[in-house]
Formats: C-alpha cells, sequence, structure tokens
C-alpha cells in the first residue's frame, strides 16, 4: 500500500502531471472566467517548467557552492557520496567535476582521490 501510495504521489506532485491537471479541470469547468484561468495558469506553467534555462538555475539555486579542492582550509577524513548520473567539468581550471545536466557525486569523489 505504501508503494502504491508513494507512486501515486509521486505522479500528482511531477510538474507536466500538474499542468495535466489543469488542463483537465479547465476543460470540465463550465464557468468561463474559472476556465480561462485554468488554461492560462496550466499554460504558464506548462512555459516555465519546460524553460531549461529557469530549471537549471532553480536547480543550481538548490545546491550548494562548489569550491576547488585547493581552496579548502580543513583536511577531512570522511566523505560522503552520493551516487547519480554524469558529470562534467567546467573549465581546465577546476580540479573536481561539477553537475551538469544531471548530478554524479560518486565520480566526483573518484576523481578527489
Amino acid at each position: 500500500m505504501f508503494y502504491f501510495l508513494s507512486k501515486a504521489i509521486d505522479f500528482l506532485v511531477m510538474p507536466f502531471s500538474i499542468f495535466l491537471i489543469l488542463s483537465f479541470c479547465a476543460f470540465y469547468i463550465k464557468n468561463y472566467k474559472r476556465k480561462k484561468l485554468l488554461l492560462i495558469l496550466s499554460f504558464t506553467w506548462l512555459i516555465l517548467i519546460s524553460n531549461s534555462f529557469l530549471v537549471n538555475k532553480a536547480f543550481n539555486w538548490w545546491e550548494f557552492k562548489y569550491m576547488n579542492m585547493n581552496d579548502l582550509q580543513k583536511t577531512y577524513d570522511v566523505g560522503v557520496v552520493f551516487a547519480g548520473g554524469m558529470i562534467s567539468v567546467p573549465s581546465l581550471k577546476a580540479d573536481h567535476p561539477v553537475m551538469g545536466i544531471h548530478a554524479d557525486r560518486f565520480a566526483g569523489s573518484i576523481f578527489a582521490l
């Protein structure tokens, strides 16, 4: 039961699902003003979530600002590794990979060795 509930909630909070729900509600509502408002909201939502620049800015706002390993003041004995997808190296001056289109902290920790 918990598995089904978690998958159902995951589907409902996905951005494209929110667009579909708003669009279906606008289709079934008889009131013209509410229908127009829901259609405007749904297509505005679709434009916002399909804009990769805005989505990347939101992801970067969520992530911690990265530092080069040479700039660290303290030596750490233990690190936490979160596995993920692909990596990208932003420039030749960076001594570690960063989050590109996908996050990959496992490879980042391997490169840190």
